[in-house]
């Protein structure tokens, strides 16, 4: 499907000429919102036929720079080994004291991180926004084990999750040998969640990478409509 459309729509100059002005200072889904009628992983696949790899630095700028803003002290260079050592002693003094482990422990709990959309969560969002229900991303949910939702629902009284088969450990996809501990203590902490979202009163729908991707809008409408969400 993917090589038929790239027949159909052959990269333009002007967006090779993007790219090798912006590749070494901008995410392939940076570059997508001006190359808008290409898909994140067709970037990447252009990239590496044009040749276009970024160094070990410039991957680690762009990162830090998605993360924390262009302004993090740590954009453009990585610590010396001295300097780790010294961040290292200065940490380890400063959680020695039980009162300071707990005040951060409590600023953690409401402490909202940067967190990138993945391309599944993209288009649940989209489907959402054609569907004109209002939604909000990456909410902290105040929970014994607290975490940043995928996507709240707040008319629905709804959390939606999109879960990456290899990440959340796909039951389907991984079975014996390819099970890794990793996965199973991802499924674990999923189902905890779950079930403390629901003792709150949430509605829970959790769909897996798989789903999502070979999904349209009438089937994921159709879940929403016939209430396809997780019971306690």
């Amino acid at each position: 499907m993917i090589g038929n459309n790239q027949s159909i729509n052959p990269w333009e100059k002007y967006e090779e000429e993007y790219l090798i002005k912006n590749y070494q200072l901008l995410s392939k889904f940076e570059m997508k919102v001006f190359l808008n009628k290409r898909t994140a992983n067709a970037i990447k696949r252009k990239m590496f036929r044009m040749g276009l790899k970024r160094t070990q630095i410039e991957g680690h700028n762009i990162k830090i720079r998605l993360q924390t803003g262009s302004n993090h002290w740590n954009y453009g260079g990585r610590n010396t080994t001295e300097g780790r050592k010294k961040m290292k002693i200065s940490q380890r003094k400063r959680f020695e004291s039980a009162n300071e482990r707990a005040r951060m422990k409590e600023i953690r709990s409401k402490q909202i991180f940067p967190k990138i959309n993945s391309s599944i969560e993209v288009k649940i969002q989209t489907f959402l926004t054609q569907l004109k229900i209002e939604f909000f991303t990456h909410q902290y949910m105040k929970i014994e084990h607290g975490y940043q939702c995928d996507i709240l629902i707040p008319s629905m009284n709804m959390v939606i999750e999109c879960d990456g088969d290899y990440w959340h450990g796909n039951p389907e996809k991984f079975k014996g040998d390819k099970l890794t501990e990793k996965m199973i203590k991802q499924r674990e902490k999923d189902e905890i969640r779950t079930k403390e979202l629901i003792k709150k009163g949430y509605n829970i729908l959790r769909l897996w990478e798989y789903e999502i991707k070979a999904m349209d809008i009438n089937e994921f409408n159709n879940k929403l409509a016939n209430q396809n969400i997780y019971k306690v």
